[in-house]
């Protein structure tokens, strides 16, 4: 029978094997998969892009595109000159 580990043992063991913890993995794969909607498919807005990448709400997408590429979604938006004019809306944060 393989030895049984604590949730806090295996975050650990997560983190060095991977280099982050598991919490921190997951919120920069959403945020990824955000961008790639963005880019490919923007049609619903950020709320949309927000729910289909896997956010709780459109204010956390807001949250982690701050943290992530330091800027709000619609100025990432901009800077990239994303086409799809509903990503340009200031409902992006």
């Amino acid at each position: 029978m393989p030895p049984t580990w604590s949730r806090k043992h295996l975050t650990r063991r997560f983190h060095r094997e991977i280099g982050a913890p598991p919490k921190t993995l997951a919120q920069m794969l959403r945020f990824h998969r955000a961008c790639v909607l963005a880019r490919t498919d923007g049609a619903g807005g950020w709320a949309a892009i927000a729910a289909d990448a896997g956010y709780a709400d459109q204010a956390h997408l807001a949250r982690d595109f701050r943290m992530f590429s330091g800027e709000t979604p619609t100025g990432w938006a901009a800077r990239l000159d994303v086409v799809d004019s509903r990503l340009m809306r200031d409902g992006g944060g």
